[in-house]
């Protein structure tokens, strides 16, 4: 008996240890010398930008950030419509209609720590706009996950843009992509060349027009094909959108990875986040009037306004 509960002890005091190390607030190292993230001057073409809020994720920060507080934190989904004189895009497809019993699909741990709250599909957002599908010229897919796909069952004919190695990991029949996997047969998937060039610390970037203001960008890790959208204004200010390279905005600012459970669980590549969320910090640093928008943090969703 007396082996039984010092075992017992013993197990409980590993768990809290764990628990313990796994969010303590450790940042990672940013080099004294840095690479330079200056971004270019913006052309002339003024970008309108609309939220297309579809619900969120309830989850504690703790588990969004590491180092992060114990609070309550609502986890946006959204999608980002562009609309540029040459063609209407998003980023991204939010929530679909039938986003509840898409989040039945995930880890079960995922149900169990984290509460779902659906205020529609991305299709009746825009419909609000007065836009249907057939009004857009693509989406923007910054990763595959099932919180950025869950709109593509109703947006099936609209054109898919993302990196040929999320298109690969679309089919891959992986855990992660099991939603998007369903509709890939009714999907257009048009990879991105990355064959403009370098900009900002990134070797290969995409013009999305020509003229400078939307940019896209591989970022590879999170998934083995994210990517982020760079928007640039023709005021000097810019709005970098990076899915979930960073879930909460801390992980820029101090810069943080994702708790230890997290990161494993989510990111194909959690050194290759790691090594983003440093350049983004520097980034962020370099340039005053840029705004880093992860995905799901909705504190940071008025500067799309």
């Amino acid at each position: 008996m007396k082996f039984f509960l010092k075992a017992l002890l013993s197990l409980v005091v590993a768990i809290v240890a764990f628990q313990v190390w796994m969010h303590w607030p450790v940042r990672l190292a940013v080099p004294s010398e840095q690479a330079n993230y200056q971004l270019p001057a913006a052309g002339p073409t003024e970008i309108k930008l609309s939220l297309l809020e579809t619900g969120y994720i309830e989850s504690l920060h703790a588990m969004n950030v590491r180092g992060g507080d114990w609070s309550n934190y609502r986890s946006g989904v959204m999608a980002v419509l562009i609309e540029h004189p040459q063609g209407r895009f998003l980023i991204d497809a939010g929530f679909g209609r039938n986003a509840k019993q898409h989040f039945l699909t995930t880890p079960a741990l995922m149900q169990a720590v984290a509460k779902l709250t659906h205020s529609g599909g991305t299709i009746d957002a825009l419909a609000a706009k007065g836009l249907t599908p057939a009004d857009l010229d693509g989406i923007l897919l910054t990763h595959a996950h099932w919180d950025h796909t869950s709109g593509l069952e109703d947006l099936s004919q609209v054109p898919v843009i993302t990196t040929v190695e999320e298109i690969e990991f679309m089919r891959s029949g992986e855990e992660h992509v099991v939603l998007v996997a369903e509709w890939l047969d009714q999907l257009t998937l048009k990879a991105v060349p990355f064959d403009s060039g370098a900009i900002a610390g990134f070797e290969r970037s995409q013009d999305l027009f020509g003229d400078g203001s939307v940019t896209l960008l591989p970022m590879p890790g999170h998934t083995p094909g994210s990517m982020a959208v760079l928007v640039n204004q023709p005021n000097g200010e810019s709005l970098l959108f990076v899915g979930d390279t960073a879930w909460a905005h801390e992980g820029v600012d101090w810069p943080a990875e994702k708790p230890y459970i997290s990161k494993v669980l989510v990111d194909s590549e959690p050194n290759a986040v790691a090594n983003w969320l440093i350049q983004l910090h520097q980034m962020q640093a370099q340039n005053p009037k840029l705004s880093i928008i992860p995905a799901h943090d909705r504190r940071f969703y008025s500067a799309i306004q």
